[in-house]
Parts: structure tokens; sequence; C-alpha cells
């Protein structure tokens, strides 16, 4: 985890800093990249914070990286409701009703995320994402600190 809020950290204060850093697009970087995200987000259920790394390398068009991320996202919760499958029918209903209640309001965000988003130009995009990485970084390297403690 620490190693993860070294590599984010220092991803967003550098492009936030003015430096845009630009990974090769071919198959070899993508497949590279989705191994190590999946890698990532098995161990430290960070995997966000490497997609996010990954498409502002790739594009500047804030819908893909909306698109490509909400689609990763989805996939992602598929993944871990087939692996956890067996815990999750051991969820007693009351935690079932917390969880749709925050599932409820997780859409209404999205969806007024979706209208706010019309109106925010990309570069202004780009830079809040760049915000919520510094924020994963952080939360990321607390979390290791606290492992190691």
């Amino acid at each position: 985890m620490l190693a993860l809020a070294v590599v984010v950290l220092w991803y967003a204060t550098t492009s936030l800093m003015g430096k845009k850093i630009v990974l090769p697009n071919t198959t070899t970087s993508l497949v590279v990249i989705g191994f190590v995200a999946g890698v990532v987000g098995g161990a430290t259920n960070a995997m966000s914070s490497v997609l996010l790394m990954y498409l502002l390398s790739m594009t500047d068009d804030k819908d893909t990286i909306i698109k490509v991320g909400n689609l990763c996202y989805f996939v992602n919760k598929i993944v871990q409701a087939i692996v956890l499958k067996e815990f999750l029918l051991e969820v007693p209903i009351q935690t079932w009703a917390m969880i749709l209640g925050l599932t409820v309001l997780s859409v209404l965000g999205i969806i007024i995320g979706a209208k706010l988003g019309k109106h925010l130009p990309s570069a202004k995009f780009r830079t809040l994402i760049l915000w919520v990485l510094v924020g994963l970084g952080v939360k990321v390297g607390w979390q290791g600190v606290q492992g190691v403690l």
C-alpha cells in the first residue's frame, strides 16, 4: 500500500505541476496496466487509482475517461460479487437495507455528476481527477502506515 501511495502521489503531483505523463498506446501497455490494476485491486482494493492514472495518460477526452472508468468499476463489482458470493449470502437483512440505501445514493450521485459533468471543461475535469488521486494516494498511504504499525 505504501508503494502504491508513493506512485499515485508522484503521478498526481507531477501532473498537477504541468508535466503530462504519456504511456505508449499499444496492446502490450494495455495488457500490462490491466494486469497491474487487477493485482493492485486484489491486494489493496485500490484499483481505481491505477485505472485513473492510465486513462489520464491515454486521453484528455473526459467522456472516454468516464465511460471506460465506469465500465471497469461495474465489471469489478460483478467479479467481486461472484468471488464473494458465499459471504454475500450470509449478510443479514439489516445490512442489505443499508447497502440498498447507499446504492440509491450512489446512483443519484452519478446522475447529478453526469448532469454537472456536461458543463465542466475537460481541463478542469482532469485537474479534479488529479486531486481525487491525491486524496486516494493520501488515504492509501495512511492505511499503509497503519498496517506497518
